[in-house]
């Protein structure tokens, strides 16, 4: 028969074993999912800072763009991942900065892991634990598997917060400085950590360290705000409390955020889950959870005071529109993790057989119905951000996902001249085109308006995006990509595609041009870019300055 203690360690390794198929799983979603297109707020937050910060003419200019609010957020941390895996790829790898992004909830379980039941044996602990992995890793939050700046900036302040909380109630000053500045510039909501922070010193009995934090952390919350710009406010909370009117509203709304996980968005549901939530917070605050686990507490009002503030700020569009965003459920899945955690640390009956039994299967079914919920919403979101890709490549159309289809189409056009995206792995085999020698180049044709706004040569591929059209009239025309060296010209098609500019006339609606030419044929050198135009029984012929090189990429 297996004494206890054997039985205690066999089934640590079992939660261990469920906790490591969760997080692979997890990881394994977002290695299928991830798309070399952004999605939503990626264009804006990660793409369009990374073009101006290439544009910008000084370290001041550059310095100033880390710190540019996206909406009311500051997301310099999301865009310093983002140079970060910029610098190690040479490009945006939206692959790896969706990894990066989740895998930050393993720093949270970390730090959480860090502050459970210190004083109780490893294996003991495992197996309390193994709810709470269950909780916090699983993709029901479906857009921080397709979207880094969703991952990057939910799962940072989390994981940054509870490391600073953490490494403060150890006494690592530094350390939870440096985790608190983190969190304060992953997402706005990361300014009430340092605040916070201040409770944990002094439900310790530091209370000269917490005086000292207290005023530190006040005087940074000012700097913050004041070197904020003028507009970084407009969304604030203190207007809405001023609205008597949409105190129930938000209340719901944020009724329905703290409870959206558990719910599984389902209004009725999440409404009761947050409630229960709510209720067990303030039982587990009664019962003594404050002073037994300061950096627990904390990182619970962390949250529920993240939870206000947005509820504040957006319950204008609606109480349900938190069960609307996905992302929202990060949090919610969050408290469901710190609750679990708060009733082993007060309720000695859940550590029992029985109780930790009862826990892990609650926790398993909750994982497993939100991978059953995230994984095809994941699956379908990453299929249409291929699709509209390759629709705005086919025929210049909408299909980027962005509110603003001009904007996205600049951003995405800049990015892949200056090499910041690339384009799919497959784009050469369904859209590449091999040049054909076609002798000597033959005359200008001078009636040729055209550009090129992004060519970029890449190893066996060239990538040219432009317009062009003859004496303002591009109907039924064709456009070849020309290169020219040594005499020889090399024609390979293009792709007409919708003209760049919004309210074109009917005359040049199609002058604008994709083209993909494979160059592994041509031989090595430096060529100068033409175009040809046909039209009717007219072809048309100009040649630029513009020199691409061929074949010297190592």
């Amino acid at each position: 028969m297996a004494t206890p203690g054997r039985s205690l360690r066999s089934a640590a390794w079992v939660a261990a074993g469920l906790a490591a198929v969760a997080v692979a799983a997890q990881l394994a979603l977002v290695a299928q999912t991830s798309v070399a297109a952004p999605f939503l707020d990626d264009w804006d937050a990660l793409v369009g800072f990374l073009v101006y910060w290439q544009d910008a003419p000084s370290s001041a200019g550059r310095l100033r763009q880390l710190f540019d609010p996206h909406n009311e957020h500051l997301l310099a941390v999301p865009r310093l991942a983002a140079l970060g895996i910029h610098g190690l790829a040479g490009h945006l790898d939206f692959t790896a900065l969706n990894l990066a992004g989740n895998l930050l909830p393993l720093l949270l379980l970390g730090a959480l892991w860090s502050e459970f039941r210190r004083d109780a044996p490893t294996a003991e602990r495992a197996v309390g634990f193994l709810p709470a992995v269950l909780f916090v890793v699983q993709p029901q939050a479906w857009t921080a598997v397709i979207s880094p700046t969703v991952s990057l900036s939910n799962n940072g302040v989390m994981a940054f917060a509870a490391l600073c909380f953490a490494c403060l109630a150890r006494g690592q000053v530094t350390a939870a400085v440096l985790a608190g500045g983190a969190a304060t510039f992953s997402q706005g909501n990361g300014i009430f950590v340092p605040l916070l922070a201040t409770g944990i010193p002094w439900l310790g009995g530091k209370p000269t360290l917490a005086r000292n934090w207290g005023a530190a952390a006040a005087l940074a919350a000012l700097a913050y705000f004041w070197a904020a710009p003028g507009d970084y406010a407009m969304a604030s909370p203190w207007a809405a409390l001023a609205r008597p009117a949409e105190w129930a509203p938000s209340a719901l709304y944020a009724l329905y955020f703290v409870g959206s996980a558990g719910g599984f968005g389902h209004p009725g549901l999440s409404a009761v889950v947050g409630a229960a939530l709510l209720a067990s917070l303030g039982w587990l605050t009664l019962r003594g959870l404050p002073r037994r686990s300061p950096a627990l507490f904390t990182l619970a009002l962390f949250l529920l005071a993240s939870i206000a503030g947005n509820a504040l700020v957006r319950a204008h569009q609606g109480a349900e529109a938190a069960l609307l965003q996905p992302r929202y459920r990060l949090y919610g899945s969050a408290l469901l993790a710190i609750t679990w955690l708060g009733w082993l640390e007060l309720s000695p009956r859940l550590r029992s057989r029985r109780g930790a039994a009862v826990g892990a299967v609650v926790a398993l079914v909750f994982c497993v119905a939100s991978f059953r919920v995230g994984v095809p919403a994941a699956r379908a979101s990453a299929s249409e951000l291929r699709a509209g890709l390759d629709l705005w490549w086919e025929t210049g159309a909408r299909g980027l996902e962005h509110p603003d289809f001009r904007k996205a189409r600049f951003f995405l056009t800049r990015a892949l001249d200056a090499g910041l995206l690339r384009f799919p792995a497959d784009w050469p085999g369904r859209y590449g085109a091999p040049p054909r020698a076609a002798g000597k180049p033959p005359g200008p044709g001078a009636a040729i308006t055209w550009k090129a706004t992004a060519v970029r040569d890449t190893a066996g591929h060239l990538l040219v995006i432009g317009e062009a059209h003859v004496s303002g009239n591009a109907l039924g025309q064709r456009v070849d990509i020309a290169l020219v060296r040594d005499g020889t010209v090399w024609f390979a098609p293009a792709r007409s595609v919708a003209h760049p500019e919004a309210n074109t006339r009917r005359r040049t609606a199609e002058a604008g041009f994709h083209a993909l030419v494979e160059t592994g044929s041509l031989p090595a050198g430096r060529y100068l870019l033409g175009i040809r135009v046909h039209q009717g029984e007219h072809d048309y012929f100009a040649l630029g300055e513009t020199e691409v090189g061929i074949g010297e990429h190592p």
